[in-house]
């Protein structure tokens, strides 16, 4: 995964982003499968669905926002400054 934010930070063109957002992919495969477990492993009773839900929820929305801000512009975001 840390490959592909690397390379979505730094992509000078449209199939560097692709390639950087299916190695995203492949990783968030393994977060979202072992994210929840962990989270229902070690939050109380009470507080599992609202966590395991935020925790999803989240994430996705974090990747949406990093995907459309990389993409938008014209320098890559590693070069951005």
């Amino acid at each position: 995964m840390c490959l592909g934010v690397g390379l979505q930070a730094g992509a000078a063109n449209f199939g560097m982003f692709v390639s950087a957002r299916l190695l995203i992919g492949f990783g968030d495969c393994i977060v979202l499968g072992s994210a929840p477990l962990l989270i229902t492993e070690l939050a109380p009773p009470q507080d599992r669905a609202v966590l395991v839900t935020l925790s999803g929820a989240s994430y996705h929305s974090g990747a949406f926002i990093a995907s459309t801000s990389s993409q938008s512009t014209d320098t890559p975001i590693a070069l951005a400054r």
